[in-house]
């Protein structure tokens, strides 16, 4: 009698066990494919909400800081430039963490990774005009370099860990051209964050 019961409590238990993984396991229910990743989007933008049709998605460069993978995207008829946010589980499979999207074309924000701290800077330069950007962070500089004439981007350079601000003031952010004249002027720095 007694063999039965510990036979009936270890079926209980791998049966708890695979119950956990499965529901583990669909909680992170994202292959990170480009392909895929707008209709993920979507759906994450809908959720709650009986809309229609779903939003237009276009998906731009993204970067992986840690567990984390972010990228920039425009969404709706307007474009609104914005940023997605994805978790990977311990499956490598991922799950959309945070949206955030509005008017503006820069994105900025500071993340922290392994005890490391990140500066992400996103944007959409229409002119692709921007080859490096600037940054100062408490007294530090940052450049970023966009690679090329690109009309969006994504970068991101690791800050120094102390500090304590998520987001930078956008009066210490400069742009420079490829033939390295200061261009801020010619933009507007309205925008959001990432996070």
């Amino acid at each position: 009698m007694h063999t039965k019961n510990v036979k009936r409590i270890a079926i209980l238990l791998i049966l708890a066990v695979i119950c956990a993984c499965a529901g583990y396991h669909f909680s992170y229910p994202i292959e990170l494919d480009r392909a895929t990743l707008p209709a993920h989007i979507q759906d994450f933008y809908n959720r709650g909400h009986s809309a229609a049709s779903p939003p237009a998605v276009i998906l731009y460069d993204g970067v992986s800081i840690g567990r984390k993978e972010y990228a920039l995207i425009e969404i709706g008829e307007d474009l609104d430039l914005g940023s997605v946010t994805l978790e990977r589980g311990l499956t490598g499979r991922y799950k959309i963490t945070r949206l955030g999207y509005g008017g503006g074309s820069f994105l900025d924000g500071i993340v922290e990774s392994g005890g490391k701290k990140y500066l992400l800077f996103g944007g959409r330069d229409i002119t692709s005009q921007i080859s490096k950007i600037t940054v100062r962070i408490d007294g530090l500089t940052y450049e970023l370099y966009t690679g090329g004439a690109k009309d969006h981007f994504l970068l991101y350079t690791e800050i120094d860990s102390r500090v304590e601000d998520s987001h930078v003031n956008r009066d210490y952010i400069h742009f420079y051209n490829e033939s390295g004249a200061d261009i801020t002027e010619c933009y507007n720095l309205s925008g959001g964050g990432i996070q």
